[in-house]
C-alpha cells in the first residue's frame, strides 16, 4: 500500500471515531443543562430546538455528519467490491447528519432523519446478507435486530430517546470496530498488507 493510501486509511478511521465521539457530546452536553428534558418523553433532536444550547446540538451534529462523510470514502475503499455500496450508504447517512443539524425541527428535520435511517439500514442489510458473514456481517446483523426491537421501545415510551440510544449504540459499535480496522490497515504499509 502506498503511503498516501496508508494515511487516508488512518484518517477515515480517525474520522469515524471522531463522529461518535462528536454526537455523545452533542447530545450530553445540551442534556446536562436542559431539566425540562425527559429520556423517555422525548427525542434527542428535542435538544436542538427548545435547549439553551441548540446551537451546540446543532452544530454537533453537522460536525459529525462531516466526519462521518470522511469514514465513508475510508471504509469505500476499504470494503470489497461487493460491499462498496455501504460506503455509499455510510455517506448518504453521514448527509442526512448533516441535515438533522441544519434542520431541527419539521419536515426537513424528518426527511433528514429518514434519509439518514433508511440508507444506514440498507447498508446494514447488505453487511449481514451473504452466507458466510465475517464479524461485519454478523455485527450489522445484530445491529438490524436491536433497531428492530428498539421499536417497540416506543410502545413502552411517549419519546423516542430511548429507541435512538439503542439504535445510535448499535451503530457506534460497527463504526467503532470499522474504524479500528481502517487505522490498523493505514498502519500496515507492507506489500502484502494490500
Amino acid at each position: 500500500m502506498n503511503p498516501e493510501k496508508s494515511i487516508a486509511f488512518r484518517i477515515a478511521g480517525a474520522c469515524g471515531i471522531l463522529a461518535i465521539l462528536t454526537i455523545i457530546i452533542a447530545i450530553i452536553f445540551p442534556m446536562s443543562t436542559a431539566d425540562w428534558f425527559s429520556f423517555t418523553d422525548h427525542a434527542f433532536s428535542d435538544l436542538g430546538v427548545h435547549s439553551e444550547q441548540k446551537e451546540f446540538f446543532q452544530y454537533g451534529m453537522m460536525l459529525a455528519g462531516v466526519f462521518t462523510l470522511i469514514f465513508s470514502g475510508g471504509l469505500y475503499n476499504y470494503l470489497n467490491n461487493k460491499r462498496k455500496i455501504v460506503g455509499a450508504a455510510f455517506f448518504i447517512g453521514g448527509i442526512g447528519l448533516i441535515g438533522v443539524g441544519l434542520h431541527p425541527e419539521g419536515l426537513p428535520h424528518i426527511a433528514a432523519v429518514l434519509l439518514m435511517l433508511v440508507s444506514l439500514c440498507i447498508g446494514l442489510f447488505i453487511l449481514a446478507s451473504g452466507v458466510n458473514l465475517d464479524k461485519y456481517g454478523k455485527m450489522a446483523g445484530l445491529v438490524l435486530i436491536a433497531g428492530i426491537v428498539s421499536i417497540g421501545l416506543l410502545y413502552f415510551f411517549s419519546g423516542f430517546a430511548p429507541t435512538e440510544l439503542v439504535i445510535f449504540l448499535g451503530i457506534g459499535i460497527l463504526i467503532f470496530v470499522f474504524s479500528i480496522d481502517l487505522i490498523r490497515k493505514g498502519v500496515d504499509i507492507s506489500p502484502k498488507g494490500e
